[in-house]
């Protein structure tokens, strides 16, 4: 958050820009799934060894844990719910918040189907070359 470059900070989302602390490396790892390094902090997106729902998602040092890897749940429109290898939850905002600042957390898969129910489940991954 803010370009905070400290382990164990929750990540939160925000309104759209350029700058490094939205960027994030995909890198393919162990097939199905990647890790995901924050260009601005250089440490990767994780939950804390947790399973359970709310659990926050953190930036920590990579070591390529379980609980850094995340895969692709399920896509619709260009948008992806995006799973824990660790807990086998996704990523989540709660309470359906659109404001800046709103913490992300992880949360048991809901219903993909039905698309207004799930739409705090959905990420877009946007291409550098898309923001400018």
């Amino acid at each position: 958050p803010g370009g905070s470059r400290s382990l164990g900070v929750q990540v939160q989302q925000w309104e759209q820009h350029s700058n490094t602390n939205q960027q994030w490396r995909v890198t393919k790892h162990d097939g199905f799934y990647f890790t995901l390094t924050n260009m601005a902090s250089g440490l990767c997106l994780g939950v804390r060894d947790r399973k359970d729902d709310k659990a926050p998602i953190v930036q920590s040092g990579c070591r390529g844990f379980d609980s850094q890897l995340w895969g692709v749940v399920t896509s619709t429109s260009g948008y992806h719910q995006i799973g824990n290898k660790f807990s086998g939850k996704v990523m989540d905002v709660p309470g359906f918040l659109t404001g800046n600042g709103v913490k992300i957390q992880q949360f048991t898969k809901k219903d993909f189907n039905n698309i207004t129910n799930a739409s705090n489940q959905l990420f877009k991954f946007l291409y550098y070359d898309d923001l400018n």
